[in-house]
Order: structure tokens, then sequence, then C-alpha cells
């Protein structure tokens, strides 16, 4: 398994281009989240990395494009730190997601620049949108 970043210049899947239903997207590169991997640290620092369910875990950044390969990966992180804190630490120190491009993000995410995430306490019914109309 290799890591590889997308250059601005990186194609639209076809799949994008040919569907009307989703040309708001053309800008889009793939998806980011955080995934929790189990970790076993020592009693001293179990407490950092302890998440919101109480498990003790890594929080490990991962975005993917839509032929499902890897763009980045950041591991690392305690279980404790938000999916938006360790986003803010990669776009800050070694992931560069190219100008005019953006990531699919959950609402855990930030709404910035990079990253499209849902509107705050908005309910979307994906049945209403099947048919490509925004009515």
């Amino acid at each position: 398994m290799f890591v590889k970043a997308p250059g601005s210049d990186a194609e639209v899947p076809e799949r994008l281009r040919g569907d009307d239903r989703l040309r708001h997207f053309k800008a889009v590169l793939g998806a980011v989240d955080g995934v929790h991997v189990a970790a076993h640290p020592s009693a001293v620092d179990a407490t950092r990395f302890r998440n919101r369910k109480a498990g003790l875990t890594f929080n490990v950044l991962a975005a993917c494009g839509f032929d499902l390969s890897f763009h980045y990966i950041l591991t690392g992180w305690e279980g404790s730190a938000a999916d938006s804190h360790v986003f803010h630490a990669a776009r800050t120190s070694t992931w560069l997601i190219p100008k005019g491009r953006t990531y699919l993000a959950d609402a855990g995410f930030p709404l910035c620049v990079e990253l499209l995430t849902p509107y705050r306490n908005t309910r979307y019914h994906l049945n209403e949108w099947g048919d490509g109309s925004e009515t």
C-alpha cells in the first residue's frame, strides 16, 4: 500500500463528470475522516488516549480518493483528540490540499476552504435527493 497525494490538476472521475446530479462536487477529490484504532498506553498516559466512548485508542486521520486510494494518512494522535484538532494539525504541517480542491467530511470537521461539511443542525433525507431534483 502506498499514499499518493493528488495535484491540483487531478482528473475528476468520469462518473462525476457524467452525472448531472453531482455537478456541485466537481472540485471534490475524495473524503476524509478519523478512525479510532486500539491503543495500549501505559497507565500514566491512559487518560490522553481515552476517547469519547471511554475506549483507549489512537485517532488516525485518513483521506481517500474516489478510486479508494489513500491520499493522506496521519497517525499517532491520542484518542481524546477531536477530528477537527487532528485535521488542523495536518493542514498546518504536512498535508497540502491543492488550491481550489476539496474533500468531503462529516460534521466533526470544520467548514473551511479545503473541506465540504454538512450544515449543522440540518437533517438530510437522502431519498428526497435520489432523482437529482433540488426541490
